[in-house]
């Protein structure tokens, strides 16, 4: 899985958060000045996520908004921390209708001062046509690394790099390590194979996806891919 994640305005981005991140894929996490000019930086941005071609992106704060835009103009899996949606505007140069991104998953603190969530939440429903998931965590705007390693949990499986939640972001399998123990976790749901036999990443995904879920996955061709998706 390749993974964007873009910072907050006042971060000059976190290593601690990079780190979590490349237990679930390649990242790429440039360093952001949103001071300056704001337009520039979402086209040069645009340019190289388009580049790097990015599974999902992630963002906070500032990196939320610049984010969200890049997911709809590439429709893209998001997962947003408390994204600063209606602070600031960008000249995003697309036919925006908000519905363009595959998955949007928003966690706001309910602390927040510096990004209302309620603000924000009334954005959504007045500009947002697509589907979208808010979750609370107990906490101000900027994000502690705890909460942000346990949110990573909750939505990523490491090591099996599928998403476990129930709109599944992945829809194919992108390692044949993956694709092998999806393959028996597809057989336990169809009932070929008892539950209680599966280990790791099979149990996991066993226990996180749906049978149509499984099948996409198990039943990926192997040309092409790599033994164990490649970490950075």
């Amino acid at each position: 899985m390749k993974i964007m994640y873009l910072h907050g305005l006042e971060s000059k981005g976190s290593t601690k958060k990079d780190k979590i991140l490349r237990e679930y894929g390649e990242l790429y996490s440039p360093a952001c000045y949103y001071k300056s000019n704001l337009n520039t930086i979402y086209k040069s941005l645009l340019y190289e996520a388009a580049v790097f071609e990015p599974d999902i992106i992630i963002g906070s704060s500032m990196g939320g908004l610049i984010a969200y835009h890049l997911g709809n103009r590439l429709n893209k899996h998001l997962i947003l921390f408390n994204p600063a949606l209606y602070e600031q505007s960008i000249d995003i140069q697309y036919k925006f209708d908000a519905s363009n991104s595959k998955n949007v998953i928003i966690l706001q603190g309910d602390k927040d001062v510096v990004v209302d969530p309620k603000v924000t939440q009334k954005w959504l429903k007045d500009n947002h046509k697509g589907s979208y998931t808010i979750e609370k965590y107990s906490g101000g705007h900027r994000v502690p690394v705890n909460v942000f390693k346990d949110a990573m949990k909750k939505f990523m499986i490491s090591e099996r790099y599928v998403y476990k939640y129930s709109d599944l972001l992945l829809e194919k399998a992108t390692s044949k390590a993956q694709q092998r123990a999806a393959g028996m976790a597809y057989s336990a749901k169809k009932g070929d194979m008892d539950p209680d036999e599966l280990e790791g990443a099979a149990k996991e995904m066993y226990d996180g996806m749906s049978e149509e879920q499984l099948k996409k996955f198990a039943k990926t061709k192997h040309k092409n891919l790599p033994d164990k998706v490649n970490k950075k």
